[in-house]
C-alpha cells in the first residue's frame, strides 16, 4: 500500500458520485459549527498545518476514518453560490453551507488572520466577525433581511445561496472565486481578482458598513490583494497526507459479532481516532456500533421520519424498546451506554427486535402512530412541525414510554394520550420520571390514571382549569399587586374557595397549595411551546416545513421572540416598580414574530400602536379580553413615581399580560386536551 498525499482540490473531489473515497457506514454526519469552518480556513491561509486523514483501503476504494470534518468544510470552499449544488455530500444531503472571504476586513475575528465567513441556512447573513460564535444583533439582521427581501421577496428561509451574502464584513467576495483564480503570479492574481469584481460583484452587494450603498470594491488597494494572495498561495501549497491502514483492521471478529458474517466494521477505531476531536455523545457511538454490525439497515434508520427525529435518537429509543420487549415489557429499560449496547447487540434475540423495527418497518410505524398521537387529531397542515418535534424529542424517557405504550395497544383513546402525553412532558416536577410513569402505565394502563397518581406523588403538578387560573390570578396579582415570586402563606386568604376546593378533592394539605399553585404558574409562565400553539396558524402559514435545520450543526428558529410591551421601556430604567419587572418576561408579553415581519417595527413601538390593525391582532393572538388593556398602553408609565406606585396604569399592565397568558393557556387546554 502506498501512502498518498492530497491537495485541497483533490479532497474537494471526493464529494463527486466517481470518487474512490467513501466514508464508512459508521460514521457520524457533519457536526462542525461556522466558527470551526472558518478558522480552519484561516489555517489554511495562513500556512499552518491542518493534519493528515486516515484511510482504509480495500484494493480499490478508500475509506475516510478520520478527517471528516475538515475535509467537508476544504469541499465547502470550493462551492460557488451562483450556481445550482444539487449532488449531495459525503455528509450533507440538502443545504450547503457558503464560505466567502473579506479582501479588505477592517476588523479581524478574533485570534483569526484572515476573514471567513460561513452563511447557512438559518443564518444567510452569517455570524459576528469578531466573535464569530455570535449571532448577529436583531438590527442587523433585520437590515440585512431587508436587503435580502428587496432583492427576492420571500421568506429568508427559503433564499437561495446567489441571493445572500455576509452583512457583517467590508468587501466580500466568494472563497470558490479566489480559489479558482489560477494565477500565475501575484500580478497576474491582483488583475484576475479585479477583473472578476468588476464583472460579478459592482452594484450587487450590500453589508452593514455600506451605509445603504453598494459595496465599491475599488477601495481595495493592491496591498489588501497583495495579503489575500499569500494566503492563496499557502492553499496552493497545501497538502494533506494519507495514513493508510487495512480495511481488515475494521472488520470485526467472528467470535465478537456472534454471527456467520465477519465483514462488518468494528467501530472501536472509529471511536478512538476521533476521540479528541468534536466531542462524540454516547447515542452517536451507539448509532456508529450498529451500524457496523448492520451497515445495510443504515439507509432504512435514516429514512424513519427524519423530518422529526434525528438517526441516532431513533437507535436509542428503539435500543431500550427491544431490550423490554426481550425482557416481556417487565420492566424500565434506561438509555444504554456504549458498554451496554455492545453487550445487548451480541445477544441474538436482540439484534432479532431490533431488525424487526429497523427493517420491517415497525420502528416507522411506531413512531408515525406517535406524531399522530401528538397531533392530537389536529389537521398536519394546521400544526407546527417544530412544536410536534419538541414534544417528540424533549425528553426521550417519556417518548420511550409513549412508544411502548402503544406498542402493546393496538385499541386506545388519541386526545387522551394526547392530552396527558403534553401534560406530564410539560408539567413534570422531576425530570426523570420516566421509570415512574412506565410503572405507573404498566399498572393501570391508563394515562389519566398515571398522570393522577404521579400527582399524587408530587412527580407531575396538578394542572387547574383556565377558568380557576384567570379568576384566582386577577385577585391575586391584579387586585392584590402580590408579586408572583413572593408568595407568602398569607396569600391562600386572596384563593377563591373553588380553587382551594380542587386542590383539596386532589388530596392536596392545605400548606401544600399556595406553593402547588404557585410552580403550576411558573410553568405556565415560561413555557413558549404553549405560546407556538395559540399562534399555530401564523406560524405554519409563514413557516410550513420548518421544525429545525439539520444539515449543519446551526439551529436558529426563524421567528423572534418580541416582547409586546418593549424590553427597551424597562432595562436599565430607575424606579421600575418590581411587579412590572416580575411578568415582563411572561409568556403574556411575548409573540412569535417572523424576522420579515419584525423588521418593519421599530422596538419601541407602543402595544396600542402595534395592535391597531386586526391582521397583527390575530397573528400575535390577541383576544378581546386582553386586547382592551393592551389598546390603553400607548407609553411607558410604570415607574415609582414619588415613591409611590401608580397602581391604575400597572394594573392594566398586569391585565393585559396576564389575561393573554391565560388565553394562552386555554387555547391549549380547550383544543388540545379535550376534557
Amino acid at each position: 500500500m502506498e501512502n498518498k498525499i492530497y491537495t485541497l482540490s483533490n479532497i474537494a473531489e471526493w464529494q463527486s458520485i466517481t470518487s474512490k473515497i467513501s466514508l464508512p457506514k459508521l460514521q457520524r454526519g457533519f457536526v462542525w459549527r461556522p466558527n470551526q469552518i472558518e478558522a480552519l480556513w484561516d489555517s489554511i491561509f495562513r500556512g499552518y498545518p491542518i493534519g493528515a486523514v486516515l484511510m482504509s483501503f480495500d484494493g480499490v476504494h478508500r475509506n475516510l476514518l478520520d478527517g471528516q470534518q475538515r475535509c467537508t468544510s476544504i469541499a465547502l470552499g470550493h462551492l460557488n453560490p451562483y450556481e445550482e449544488n444539487n449532488e449531495n455530500f459525503l455528509s450533507l444531503k440538502e443545504y450547503k453551507p457558503m464560505i466567502w472571504i473579506d479582501l479588505k476586513p477592517s476588523h479581524i475575528t478574533n485570534n483569526h488572520r484572515y476573514v471567513f465567513r460561513v452563511l447557512t441556512q438559518s443564518h444567510p447573513w452569517g455570524y459576528q466577525r469578531t466573535d464569530n460564535s455570535k449571532t448577529l444583533s436583531m438590527g442587523n439582521r433585520k437590515k440585512a433581511l431587508q436587503f435580502f427581501n428587496n432583492e427576492s421577496e420571500v421568506n429568508y428561509t427559503a433564499l437561495t445561496t446567489d441571493k445572500i451574502n455576509p452583512w457583517d464584513a467590508n468587501y466580500p467576495i466568494p472563497l470558490q472565486y479566489l480559489l479558482n483564480i489560477k494565477a500565475i503570479n501575484k500580478d497576474d492574481f491582483i488583475q484576475k481578482i479585479r477583473s472578476l469584481i468588476n464583472i460579478d460583484f459592482n452594484n450587487k452587494i450590500k453589508t452593514q458598513y455600506s451605509n445603504d450603498n453598494y459595496v465599491d470594491y475599488n477601495l481595495v488597494t493592491d496591498d489588501d490583494l497583495i495579503e489575500i494572495y499569500y494566503g492563496y498561495k499557502n492553499y496552493l501549497n497545501c497538502n494533506v497526507p494519507e495514513i493508510l491502514v487495512s480495511s481488515d483492521v475494521l472488520k470485526i471478529d467472528e467470535n465478537e459479532l456472534n454471527s456467520k458474517n465477519s465483514n462488518e466494521m468494528d467501530p472501536t477505531l472509529f471511536v478512538r481516532v476521533n476521540s479528541a476531536g468534536t466531542r462524540i455523545s454516547g447515542e452517536e457511538l451507539n448509532y456508529s456500533i450498529f451500524k457496523a454490525y448492520f451497515p445495510e439497515s443504515k439507509d432504512l434508520v435514516e429514512d424513519i421520519k427524519s423530518n422529526f427525529i434525528s438517526p441516532t435518537k431513533i437507535i436509542s429509543l428503539f435500543s431500550r424498546l427491544s431490550y423490554a420487549k426481550q425482557n416481556n415489557w417487565s420492566y424500565y429499560v434506561k438509555e444504554f451506554n456504549v458498554n451496554d449496547f455492545r453487550k445487548r447487540i451480541k445477544d441474538e434475540e436482540f439484534q432479532k427486535n431490533m431488525l424487526n423495527y429497523i427493517n420491517n418497518g415497525r420502528a416507522n410505524e411506531l413512531l408515525e402512530n406517535a406524531i399522530k398521537v401528538i397531533y392530537n387529531n389536529v389537521e398536519e397542515e394546521k400544526y407546527p412541525k417544530a412544536l410536534v418535534k419538541q414534544l417528540l424529542v424533549s425528553n426521550l424517557d417519556l417518548t420511550f414510554n409513549l412508544l411502548v405504550f402503544l406498542e402493546r395497544n393496538d385499541e386506545y383513546n388519541i386526545s387522551e394520550v394526547a392530552a396527558y402525553f403534553s401534560i406530564i412532558n410539560w408539567f413534570k416536577a422531576e425530570k426523570n420520571i420516566g421509570n415512574s410513569l412506565f410503572e405507573k402505565l404498566k399498572d393501570s394502563n391508563s394515562w389519566k390514571a398515571s398522570y393522577l397518581n404521579l400527582v399524587k406523588e408530587r412527580k407531575v403538578k396538578l394542572i387547574v382549569k383556565p377558568e380557576l387560573l384567570r379568576e384566582n390570578l386577577k385577585n391575586i396579582i391584579i387586585n392584590q399587586l402580590t408579586c408572583s415570586d413572593d408568595w407568602a402563606d398569607s396569600t391562600k386568604k386572596y384563593f377563591s374557595n373553588e380553587l382551594i376546593k380542587y386542590y383539596a378533592d386532589n388530596d392536596f394539605k392545605d400548606d401544600e397549595i399556595v406553593n402547588s399553585f404557585r410552580e403550576f404558574i411558573n410553568t405556565i409562565y415560561w413555557n413558549k411551546s404553549l405560546l407556538i400553539f395559540a399562534q399555530r396558524n401564523y406560524i405554519v402559514e409563514k413557516f410550513k416545513e420548518y421544525n429545525q435545520f439539520e444539515s449543519i450543526e446551526d439551529t436558529n428558529r426563524p421567528w423572534d421572540w418580541d416582547h409586546i410591551y418593549p424590553a427597551s421601556w424597562i432595562y436599565n430604567k430607575e424606579n421600575i416598580a418590581q411587579i412590572v419587572k416580575n411578568w415582563k418576561e411572561c409568556i403574556g408579553n411575548y409573540r412569535a414574530l417572523s424576522f420579515d415581519d419584525n423588521r418593519s417595527e421599530s422596538n419601541n413601538v407602543s402595544p396600542k400602536e402595534r395592535f391597531s390593525i386586526d391582521n397583527n391582532r390575530a397573528d400575535s393572538f390577541i383576544k378581546e379580553d386582553d386586547f382592551k388593556y393592551w389598546d390603553q398602553i400607548d407609553g411607558n408609565y410604570y415607574r415609582l413615581k414619588g415613591g409611590d406606585l401608580n397602581n391604575d396604569k400597572i394594573k392594566i399592565f398586569l391585565s393585559a399580560i396576564i389575561f393573554r397568558m391565560c388565553n394562552i393557556y386555554e387555547e391549549w387546554y380547550k383544543n388540545y386536551l379535550n376534557f
